[in-house]
């Protein structure tokens, strides 16, 4: 019989197409990512029920009768109803943005999850990388340290490990070629643990804000792994480049930027 070799081969049709569509439903089984990564939690702000209680009282009585004599609102009443108002508004809009910066991180977790998948799936069928990132990881071009007043300062308000940045390298670029696309407007970028400067760039004119964000996606290749990150740049950059963005603006709040 000849039905052993064709249950045989396909068994291992199905096996790749199993391996190709069973990244948790991130990818097809043409390696397509296919999951929507946009967290559909509500953010919005929740209602209060605001402090209403009466402050119009007796502010001067007759000393001899008792009776009130002037009547008006206590500005302490009124000052602390207020204070209560504000400080639960305030609740409100802290837990709204904590709720925004977790889908944020929700989402990129995701969309690196999807990336690992869509690499994994074209590495099964051997497909090649589409991207420069490889070769900028690679290029001979010589490296310095990460300035050292961007590693005092980040160190000393705690907000980068002093080990980390100092595995970072700089390197200015001879040309554009390699430059992707998602940074081709930014004066500093990052392939791994290496920190790229457009051609002609000065570091000392790179504000501590754009160092930030490089630096930024100096830990974010660290944490999810080259090839994860690397593919979630392909497939949204603008997700990665928002999330160094929030970064940067928080810690620049802080710094004075």
């Amino acid at each position: 019989m000849k039905m052993r070799p064709l249950l045989a081969i396909l068994a291992s049709v199905f096996m790749l197409t199993t391996a190709a569509v069973g990244n948790d439903g991130f990818v097809d089984q043409f390696c397509n990512p296919i999951r929507d990564c946009t967290p559909n939690r509500d953010c919005t702000a929740p209602s209060f029920q605001p402090v209403t209680r009466n402050c119009y009282v007796c502010l001067l009585k007759n000393p001899l009768t008792g009776s009130c004599i002037q009547r008006g609102n206590d500005p302490a009443c009124e000052a602390a109803k207020a204070s209560q108002n504000a400080a639960m508004e305030a609740a409100g809009v802290a837990q709204k943005a904590q709720c925004e910066a977790s889908k944020a991180s929700e989402k990129l977790s995701c969309e690196i999850a999807k990336s690992k998948a869509v690499a994994e799936c074209k590495a099964l069928k051997g497909e090649p990388g589409e991207n420069n990132y490889q070769k900028l990881l690679l290029l001979p071009t010589p490296q310095t340290p990460l300035p050292a007043p961007v590693v005092s300062v980040l160190t000393t308000h705690d907000t980068y490990q002093e080990q980390f940045l100092k595995s970072l390298t700089v390197s200015v670029l001879e040309n554009s070629d390699l430059v992707p696309q998602p940074f081709s407007n930014a004066p500093a970028f990052t392939v791994g643990s290496r920190i790229f400067l457009l051609p002609g760039t000065d570091e000392g004119k790179i504000s501590l804000r754009d160092w930030i964000m490089a630096i930024e996606y100096a830990r974010l290749f660290s944490e999810y792994g080259f090839a994860g990150m690397t593919q979630a740049l392909t497939n949204d950059a603008a997700a990665i480049i928002g999330l160094a963005d929030a970064k940067a603006t928080r810690l620049c709040a802080d710094l004075a930027c």
